[in-house]
C-alpha cells in the first residue's frame, strides 16, 4: 500500500516544478493517507477521499487491483479448492 501510494505521488509530481506544493502534498499524504496504512478499510477510504489543491488525487489507484500480498498457504488453499472442484466435476461426468 505504501509503495503504491508513493508511486502514484512520484508519477504525478515528476514533471511538476512547484517544489513547495509537492512537499505540502507529501506531508498531507503522510498525515491523512499513510497514517491509515495499518487498517486496510481506513486506508482505502483515505486514498479514495484524498485530494490536494484540487489538482492531485489518487486517480486510477484501484484499477490495477488490491494491495494485499497473499501468503503461500492461502494460495495453496486456492489450488486445493480448484483441485477438489475438478475431481467433483470428473466424478459427475463418470456417473450416469
Amino acid at each position: 500500500f505504501v509503495d503504491r501510494v508513493t508511486s502514484h505521488f512520484r508519477c504525478f509530481w515528476e514533471d511538476e516544478e512547484d517544489d513547495k506544493a509537492e512537499q505540502e502534498c507529501w506531508e498531507a499524504i503522510k498525515s491523512s493517507v499513510l497514517s491509515m496504512a495499518d487498517d486496510e478499510m481506513e486506508a482505502y477510504v483515505a486514498v479514495r477521499d484524498f485530494s490536494f489543491n484540487k489538482s492531485f488525487y489518487f486517480q486510477d489507484f484501484f484499477d490495477s487491483g488490491g494491495t494485499e500480498r497473499f501468503t503461500a498457504r492461502y494460495l495453496w488453499c486456492l489450488y486445493a479448492i480448484v483441485w477438489g472442484i475438478d475431481k467433483y466435476d470428473a466424478l459427475k461426468l463418470e456417473t450416469p
